[in-house]
């Protein structure tokens, strides 16, 4: 059997409020307060679900980004300068201040 917890009145088993002084009463394990979630915590979850999944998107870029970053370190050491198509992919793919900076530079 079922009893509220406030008054200790008898309740049917599917009872979510006490019909003799109103309190809600426990469903499941959660406690009285909990017992059906608030709509914002529920968006909130939605939102970090959708933050995850998005920031895992975000390490595809790096399959790419370490190898020409490798790429261009390489060639610099080298004391060469990186050509036009790689400044032109990185501007693209990586980083576009790093691009224009490869494209503009005259030094040799």
């Amino acid at each position: 059997m079922k009893y509220c917890p406030h008054c200790g009145t008898e309740l049917a088993e599917d009872a979510r409020f006490c019909s003799s002084c109103g309190c809600p009463v426990n469903t499941g394990n959660l406690p009285a307060n909990r017992a059906e979630e608030p709509v914002i915590r529920t968006v909130a979850k939605v939102f970090m679900i959708i933050s995850t999944v998005l920031c895992g998107f975000a390490i595809i870029p790096l399959c790419w980004m370490i190898p020409m970053t490798v790429h261009y370190f390489n060639v610099t050491e080298r004391g060469e300068k990186a050509t036009a198509t790689f400044a032109v992919c990185t501007l693209l793919f990586c980083s576009l201040v790093a691009g224009i900076l490869m494209l503009v530079d005259d030094d040799r």
